[in-house]
């Protein structure tokens, strides 16, 4: 049974409690009367001018200066601030809205003390200054329905309530108002990267206007997408903590620098670390960053200092695992770089015959060696696809004299400005060794996988496939004189009867033109093409009997302005299927398919008529002979 004391004690609670609910809800309290400023606003004044804050909460105390940089966090770590999280803490103040105000001689008149609404001992407490103006702002106890929160301002004494939601958007440790963020620059401002590491060469990347290069330990290009992979994890970075000093442990603060740097990986002479040196445009100092031990405590994060913010912090290890590539894994891997557009000569020696082409003053492509005459232009597209398509497996010292080696196959490439020499030596294990040599006689060594290699072995095997296929390329309109010789010893011939455009007449007389037939002569004679290439040379290895006994030959006359004769001469049967073919004064030997060997063995003159005898009809009919 509760004792008379108790009893009291209930009592007094409860008209304590009423009094407060009276208080609360007198008609004449003046809800939404602002302390100053805008109608309806808790602060006194906007806070766009601010660039101080402090915040007390939860038994920490946060303490942010804006400087020419943005926001910092200047307790109780130094470290840079997130503008973003800043910027919503203000607009929150800001839109604090100021639902009522009891007022300090109210209170006094009922009895009630700061103390009674939690603002003695109050939850939160702000201090936002700035040039003209400073106001320190306590947030105290919820109301019974929890529908409103009691605040006040240092030195009033009245009472406001405002939305509890001013509580909730307090951070809840300084860390929450950190940036996140290791790298605080513009990506696209770096033009050069510094990399030391533990046991390999110190390396530096420099942005030049062909792209990124490596300029130490040697000259080479860069690996453009390697690169941009690492300053994707440059700026994907986060801090996931701070590790020293400790927000919740301010007592580590003096612990010594140089031994927690050792402790972390992080000491300059750390074996362990990894350090980049990031150059910013208009920036000649840099900025430097640290890559220390793995975080125990949380996996796949390692240590990490930025050198513009003292705090060790701990970063997720994407970063680290990038900077620590080696030198070949940042390489560009491209044997060869150039425009095929910007070539104008190709050669290959260490081959029989050798090889030689150039673009002609029409930008097609010739064939200079073996045999002069024009290209198949798509073949040579195709060498210098491959040749771009190489890519190094690995690299190794260059040796100058592998061009002397025996088997070693030598491709030089000569542009408008710039040109190649790469030499293929034998390789072992599966992998060519191939010398590349520069204008800038830098020779560097790649090891090209032999299945990369095989499909330039393929094309250069025979030279041949390099000379056009088209046999005869001629304007239909320029033909003046078409005749054709045949093995079984018929003739035909017609002739224009003026200039182009002009008909055609028959050197027989008794024969009229089957003008379906001639025209797809014409036609085929326009761009007459081989289906393949035999030999380059009638004694190159292709059988050329069958030329001096021809089965068809065809003689071209072209127009007076032209002035040009073309004999084309069909052999015998080429191996496989079609028959042999070349056009006098060329050694080329081309197979014809057999549609094509049909076409030309067409008539294009129609049959002679039959004669029908003559018929006396002036004589009277003679009768019968039994």
């Amino acid at each position: 049974m509760p004792s008379f004391r108790t009893t009291l004690v209930l009592l007094a609670a409860c008209l304590g409690c009423g009094m407060l609910l009276w208080v609360l809800n007198r008609s004449d309290l003046r809800a939404g009367r602002p302390a100053s400023g805008a109608p309806g606003s808790l602060f006194p004044a906007p806070l766009r001018e601010t660039d101080y804050l402090m915040i007390e909460r939860n038994g920490y105390r946060a303490e942010l200066q804006r400087g020419a940089d943005g926001w910092m966090i200047t307790h109780p770590l130094s470290a840079y601030a997130s503008q973003t999280a800043v910027q919503r803490l203000l607009d929150s103040l800001e839109r604090a809205p100021l639902r009522a105000r009891i007022e300090a001689h109210e209170l006094a008149l009922r009895e009630l003390t700061l103390a009674d609404f939690g603002l003695l001992k109050p939850q939160a407490r702000l201090v936002v200054a700035g040039p003209r103006a400073r106001a320190e702002l306590m947030l105290g106890q919820l109301t019974g329905t929890s529908n409103e929160l009691f605040a006040g301002f240092m030195n009033s004494g009245d009472v406001l309530l405002t939305d509890p939601a001013l509580l909730a958007a307090l951070p809840a440790s300084p860390f929450a108002l950190s940036d996140s963020s290791l790298f605080r620059g513009e990506r696209r401002r770096i033009n050069a990267i510094g990399l030391r590491r533990s046991g390999q060469p110190y390396l530096k990347l420099a942005r030049e206007p062909g792209g990124w290069m490596i300029t130490q330990p040697l000259a080479a290009r860069a690996d453009e997408t390697a690169v941009a992979a690492l300053l994707d994890a440059l700026e994907e970075a986060r801090i996931a903590r701070f590790v020293w000093p400790a927000p919740d442990r301010p007592d580590d603060a003096g612990a010594s620098r140089p031994s927690q740097l050792s402790r972390f990986g992080l000491a300059e002479e750390s074996e362990q670390g990894v350090q980049l040196q990031l150059w910013m445009a208009g920036d000649p100092v840099g900025r430097r960053i640290r890559l220390g031990t793995p975080v125990e405590s949380l996996p796949g994060h390692v240590h990490a200092l930025a050198e513009d913010g003292p705090a060790v912090v701990a970063v997720t290890n994407t970063l680290d695992a990038m900077a620590r590539q080696p030198l070949a894994a940042l390489r560009d891997k491209r044997i060869l770089v150039f425009a095929p557009d910007a070539l104008d000569l190709v050669t290959v020696q260490g081959m029989e015959p050798p090889l030689a082409l150039r673009r002609g003053a029409e930008d097609d492509w010739e064939l200079t060696s073996p045999v002069a005459g024009p290209a198949e232009s798509g073949q040579v597209a195709l060498l210098l696809e491959a040749l771009l398509a190489l890519r190094a497996a690995g690299f190794e010292p260059a040796d100058p004299a592998a061009a002397a080696t025996a088997g070693a196959l030598q491709v030089d490439l000569a542009g408008r400005a710039t040109a190649w020499r790469l030499v293929r030596a034998g390789g072992s294990g599966g992998v060519e060794a191939t010398v590349r040599i520069g204008l800038t006689n830098e020779t560097t060594a790649y090891q090209v996988p032999t299945s990369q290699w095989a499909r330039v072995d393929a094309l250069l095997r025979c030279p041949a496939t390099f000379r056009s296929r088209t046999l005869v390329r001629l304007p239909a309109e320029g033909i003046r004189r078409l005749a054709v010789k045949r093995a079984d010893g018929t003739q035909e011939a017609v002739e224009r009867e003026g200039n182009a455009g002009a008909g055609w007449r028959s050197s027989a007389p008794d024969r009229a033109i089957n003008r379906v037939a001639l025209d797809n002569w014409l036609q085929q004679l326009a761009h007459l093409r081989a289906a393949r290439i035999a030999s380059l040379g009638t004694d190159a290895g292709a059988d050329p009997r069958g030329f001096d006994a021809p089965q068809v030959e065809v003689t071209i006359d072209l127009t007076a302005q032209d002035r040009l004769r073309r004999i084309l001469i069909v052999g015998g049967p080429a191996p496989g299927e079609g028959r042999l073919a070349m056009v006098k004064g060329d050694d080329t030997v081309f197979v014809l398919d057999a549609e094509t060997c049909l076409l030309l063995e067409q008539s294009f003159l129609l049959p002679v008529e039959p004669r029908v005898p003559d018929i006396d009809t002036t004589r009277p009919p003679q009768p019968e002979t039994l």
